[in-house]
């Protein structure tokens, strides 16, 4: 994981591209950036982030902003009672009750399986070869919602660009 400006960038190696490539997490934008070393993949993730916001103002839209700290939880019925008698027991609220248990919870996880995002993306911002091809041969954007969405999965790499930066599509 990369951390830049309250953003957060999901890693991962593409042993056969020899490829570090990854995308910005928490948002429902799909974001991506690649380095053939990590130094170039941390290079390319600021890079992204910085065009991200530039775009966003641009456009005078609000950049998504990653992990507010509100999420909604559905659970059983018998689990919101036992939560909340836990929580009133120990004289807390249930927020707090919940905040503990996470805490404790992803405190002792070693690793996290990545799971694909509940809210639906409303474009893919990636560059590259591929990218390129699918735009016709243009310097565009690949706006790949429509793979997303059918699928469920966030791509695992949508380019093998050297820096899959934010850019904004032509026509």
């Amino acid at each position: 994981m990369m951390q830049y400006k309250g953003y957060v960038g999901e890693v991962e190696v593409d042993d056969e591209a020899h490829v570090i490539f990854g995308t910005l997490v928490g948002i429902r934008h799909i974001v991506t950036f690649e380095g053939e070393t990590v130094e170039e993949a941390r290079k390319a993730f600021h890079d992204s982030v910085d065009d991200y916001l530039a775009l966003c103002a641009e456009r005078g839209t609000e950049p998504e902003k990653p992990f507010s700290g509100k999420f909604m939880v559905r659970v059983s019925p018998e689990l919101h009672r036992d939560a909340v008698y836990m929580a009133r027991r120990h004289d807390m609220s249930l927020n707090k009750f919940v905040e503990r248990a996470l805490n404790v919870a992803t405190a002792t996880t070693a690793t996290v399986p990545r799971v694909a995002p509940a809210a639906e993306p409303e474009r893919s911002y990636a560059t590259g070869p591929k990218a390129k091809a699918k735009a016709g041969g243009k310097k565009a954007v690949s706006v790949d919602a429509e793979r997303v969405t059918a699928s469920g999965q966030i791509p695992a790499r949508a380019s093998k660009a050297k820096a899959g930066k934010v850019k904004r599509p032509s026509g």
